[in-house]
C-alpha cells in the first residue's frame, strides 16, 4: 500500500498585505491551492492509494467559499487515491464549520469529530482517527484510547502536540504513541517535518506558513508491505524560507545594507522569503531603522524579516571624558586597560546602553 502523509495546508490563510505587499498576499493564497494541485498530480502519477491529511486543511476564519470550491475541484481530480482528513485546531468541526459548507467529491472522507476507525477493505487497511470539535484541547484525552490492530495495515491519523508541555493543542504522550500496535502514525500540527520514530512522524506543512519556517517543506511518501515500511520526503514548496546572518560595521549606511541584501537575494533566489539577522556594530548615534529598510527591500521585490542583533559602536574615550564625574564614567573606567573577551565586551556595551537610557529618562 502506498500513501501520502500530509497536513497543515491552511488553505485560505490570509497574508498581511501591509507587511508583505498586496500582490504577494494575493499570490500566496493562490500558491497554497497550486501546491494542493501538485500533490494531487503526484498522487495520480505515482500510483498512490491514500492521501492522509493530519488536520488544519483550512485556516477557518479566513477561507472563502470560492477557495473551498476550488479545493474540492482539485481533490475531485484524484484518479485512484482516497483523501482522508481529520479536523484540527484551525478547522474544528464546530457549528457551521467548513467541512459542512459544501458537498465534497466522492474521493474525500472527513473523519468524525471524535475517536473513530475507518476501515478500507480494498486495501486491507484501517485508519484510526481523532477529529477536533473545539478550537483548543488542553486535556490529554487520548491517553485512555487504545486502538487495536484490525487489518493488515493499521494507521493512526491525528492532529496534536507531542513536542510541547504544557500545551493547549491536544497533549500527546510520545510513550503512548510508541505503545500502540500501529504500522504508521501520521501526525499534524507541528509545521516542521519531524521524526519521532521511523513509523511516527509529523508531516510539516507543504508550504511554509511563516518566514521563520525554514528548511524544506513537502510531504512523506510511504510504502507499507509485508516487508515493512519505507518513507521518502517529497518537497513541494514553491518558496523557501531562508535564515541568513549578515555582519555590518559602523561605516555601513542603510543604502549599502539594502544593496547587500538585494545582491544576496538575487544569488539565493528572489522567490524566497528571508529571515535576516544583523550582527556587528552600528553607529551609536545612528540606530538602524529596520522598518524603513524592510519596506525599501519590499519595493525591490525582496520579502524579508529583519532582526537587529548589532551593538552600538561607542566612542569610549569621549563618553568617559563627558561623564567623568558620574556613574557612566566610573563604569567605563572599570573596564579600562583590560583585554576584553566577547562576554566582557557584551557586558560593557549592555551596561553603557542601560546607563545612557537611564540618563535620557532623567532629562
Amino acid at each position: 500500500m502506498r500513501f501520502i502523509h500530509t497536513g497543515d495546508w491552511h488553505i485560505g490563510k490570509s497574508i498581511a498585505p501591509q507587511r508583505y505587499g498586496a500582490d504577494f498576499a494575493r499570490r500566496r493564497r493562490q500558491e497554497l491551492l497550486e501546491t494542493a494541485q501538485n500533490i494531487v498530480r503526484f498522487a495520480n502519477e505515482n500510483q498512490v492509494d491514500l492521501i492522509l491529511c493530519a488536520g488544519d486543511l483550512f485556516h477557518s476564519t479566513h477561507i472563502r467559499m470560492d477557495e473551498l470550491k476550488s479545493l474540492n475541484a482539485i481533490l475531485s481530480g484524484l484518479k485512484k487515491a482516497r483523501f482522508v482528513v481529520v479536523s484540527g485546531n484551525h478547522d474544528p468541526q464546530i457549528k457551521d464549520n467548513n467541512y459542512e459548507r459544501i458537498h465534497w467529491c466522492p474521493q474525500v472522507t472527513v473523519a468524525p469529530a471524535a475517536c473513530s476507525t475507518l476501515p478500507i477493505p480494498e486495501l486491507d487497511c484501517c485508519i484510526h482517527c481523532y477529529g477536533w470539535s473545539e478550537i483548543e484541547q488542553p486535556m490529554a484525552i487520548l491517553d485512555q484510547w487504545q486502538p487495536k490492530k484490525q487489518a493488515a495495515y493499521d494507521i493512526l491519523l491525528l492532529h496534536g502536540d507531542a513536542l510541547t508541555t504544557p500545551t493547549r493543542y491536544l497533549p500527546i504522550s510520545p510513550a503512548w504513541l510508541r505503545s500502540l500496535p500501529m504500522d504508521y502514525i501520521a501526525l499534524g500540527h507541528v509545521h516542521q517535518p519531524t521524526v519521532l520514530a521511523e513509523h511516527i512522524r509529523y508531516c510539516g506543512t507543504p508550504e511554509p506558513q511563516d518566514i521563520a519556517e525554514t528548511g524544506e517543506h513537502g510531504f512523506w511518501l510511504c510504502d507499507l508491505s509485508v516487508d515493512g515500511l519505507s518513507v521518502q520526503k517529497i518537497v513541494t514548496a514553491q518558496r523557501k524560507c531562508i535564515r541568513k546572518k549578515m555582519e555590518i560595521t559602523p561605516k555601513d549606511a542603510s543604502w549599502q545594507l539594502r544593496m547587500a541584501i538585494r545582491a544576496m537575494a538575487q544569488a539565493e533566489g528572489s522567490n524566497n522569503l528571508y529571515d535576516i539577522h544583523l550582527y556587528g556594530q552600528h553607529g551609536a548615534e545612528q540606530p538602524l531603522e529596520l522598518e524603513n529598510l524592510r519596506q525599501e527591500l519590499l519595493s525591490d521585490g525582496v520579502l524579508c524579516q529583519l532582526t537587529d542583533r548589532t551593538v552600538p559602536d561607542y566612542d569610549l574615550q569621549r563618553l568617559q571624558q563627558e561623564n567623568e564625574n558620574n556613574l557612566l564614567g566610573g563604569f567605563i573606567r572599570s573596564f579600562e586597560g583590560k583585554a576584553l573577551n566577547e562576554v566582557e565586551k557584551l557586558a560593557l556595551e549592555t551596561g553603557i546602553e542601560a546607563l545612557l537610557q537611564e540618563m535620557r529618562n532623567e532629562q
